[in-house]
Formats: C-alpha cells, sequence, structure tokens
C-alpha cells in the first residue's frame, strides 16, 4: 500500500468488508458524493497524434521487429512501466511515480477530493461510470486514479482504458458487490460493438485495475481523464482514422452524472 507497511488479511477477494462507494464527477472538478445538479460544466478532453508504429523483418525473413513511438506522453507515466514489464522502470524517472507529468501534457480534465480529514484504505476493483460524446465515430476514455499529497504530488494508484465503441457489457459476467457493479465484463467483440454517434451522449463504464492503498488523512484522491494512454493501447489503423482529430466532452449534470465507483474498506481491517 501507498507508503505504509500495514497489512490486510481476509478470507475472500474482494475484501467481505468492502462496499462499493460511489463519488461523482462534479462541474467544478471536484469529486463528491452528492450529485450534481443542472447546468454544471463539461469538460473536454481530445484525442492525441497517433503513435507511430514501424516493424520490419530480419535480415532471414523469419522473426520481425517492431518499435512505438508514442505521442501522447505517457511514455512519462507508469502505465510505461508496467506494460513494458518494468523494463523502462530500470532506468527510474520521476514522472514514472507522479503522474502530473503526463495529465498536464495530455490535457487531462482532473477531479479531486477535498483534502482527506481521515484515513481512507480502498482494496479492489475500480469502475468509472462516465456521460461522454464525442465528435468522431470513435473515441478513447483513460481513467487514472491518483493519491495527491500537500505538496500536489499524484502518486499513481491504478488505470483503465477502453474504446467507446466497445462499452457494451454482459452484466451475467460483470461483479456486483452488495448490488452495486465495481467491476465490468465488455465482451471486446466485433458482434459486440456499438455505434458511436457524433454529439450523442452515451454511458461509457471503464474498468479500472484493481488496487490497495490508503489515501492518507490530508491527502486527496484524484480521477484525471484523457483521451489515450498509449502505453497501455494503441489504435489498430481503422479506429485510428475513426477517432482522428476528436475532442470528447465529459458531462457532470443531473441528468448524465458520471461517477466513479470506489472499494472502501474500514481501515479497521488493516493490521
Amino acid at each position: 500500500m501507498l507508503g505504509s507497511t500495514r497489512y490486510s488479511k481476509a478470507t475472500d477477494w474482494p475484501h467481505p468488508q468492502m462496499t462499493p462507494t460511489r463519488l461523482y464527477l462534479r462541474g467544478n472538478q471536484t469529486l463528491t458524493a452528492a450529485k450534481p445538479g443542472s447546468g454544471e460544466t463539461a469538460r473536454f478532453v481530445k484525442e492525441p497524434k497517433p503513435a507511430v508504429v514501424s516493424y520490419a523483418k530480419n535480415d532471414s525473413g523469419k522473426t520481425v521487429s517492431a518499435s512505438v513511438e508514442i505521442n501522447d506522453g505517457s511514455d512519462c507515466s507508469s502505465s510505461m512501466v508496467q506494460w513494458s514489464l518494468g523494463i523502462s522502470g530500470l532506468l527510474p524517472k520521476a514522472c514514472y511515480t507522479n503522474s502530473n507529468t503526463v495529465e498536464k501534457s495530455q490535457g487531462a480534465a482532473i477531479y479531486e477530493t477535498p483534502f482527506q480529514t481521515s484515513d481512507m484504505y480502498i482494496n479492489g476493483p475500480i469502475q468509472a461510470d462516465l456521460w461522454v460524446a464525442t465528435t468522431k465515430t470513435e473515441a478513447a476514455i483513460s481513467v487514472r486514479v491518483d493519491a495527491v499529497d500537500i505538496l500536489g504530488k499524484a502518486t499513481p494508484l491504478s488505470t483503465g482504458l477502453l474504446a467507446v465503441s466497445h462499452r457494451a457489457i454482459d452484466t451475467t459476467r460483470s461483479r456486483y458487490v452488495k448490488g452495486v457493479m465495481i467491476q465490468p465484463w465488455h465482451p471486446f467483440t466485433e458482434a459486440a460493438r456499438l455505434p458511436v454517434i457524433p454529439g450523442q451522449a452515451m454511458q461509457v463504464s471503464v474498468e479500472v485495475f484493481p488496487a490497495a492503498a490508503l489515501i492518507r488523512k490530508g491527502q486527496k484522491l484524484r480521477i484525471a481523464i484523457s483521451a489515450s494512454n498509449q502505453a497501455m493501447g494503441v489504435w489498430p489503423k481503422p479506429q485510428e482514422a475513426q477517432a482522428a482529430g476528436g475532442v470528447t466532452t465529459i458531462f457532470s449534470d443531473a441528468a448524465r452524472p458520471s461517477s466513479v465507483v470506489l472499494p472502501v474498506v474500514p481501515t479497521s481491517a488493516l493490521n
């Protein structure tokens, strides 16, 4: 856990004491338990320049080498370490442990809780239920979860990424806790793809990888949303063309209440 030597033991996962806790993205860029009202400000994120993928056969023609040039700033993030299987972490950079760099370069829409008045322990899967619209016929939604200290350092906790055309959910295979979906199951098949109509609002549930962390008293929890995470995944060429130049709106109002579901466990469960 973040900066801690305390441990939690349980007989099952997710933690039997876990309660899905929903926080709403508000127009003033806060995260609150209260639902948004009408007329709250929407935020916008832009599809970046696409990654450049190059590949070539070796001299014998039996193997292929490939390289990826990342153009959205996510090469300077915790995602780069994770998705390079730790190789990038062999030469550490400050941006691997501070999400501010990538979130600023991507023009991410940022939402934060107030400074915590007590410790908050999360342990389990995370789900972001976002109302969005895009100017194109495809878009990606990237979600970062951070713990932000009093000096503004944003320590990365987890990430999620989804193409909005793959927003279909199989509810029979999704995870529910206490009647609340907290881990959506997306088929990711051609048959399950849904149309993306420019300007039309859609609810998109993004699976954010499970995390266990203690957001300490005096810290904030941050949700940062952008239109890509190329270190985690790049578009196939057909979808890249559909998404190119797109602007995605993130709604935060009474009719389209974007939110995130967190796996909150009592701190008394920690030893």
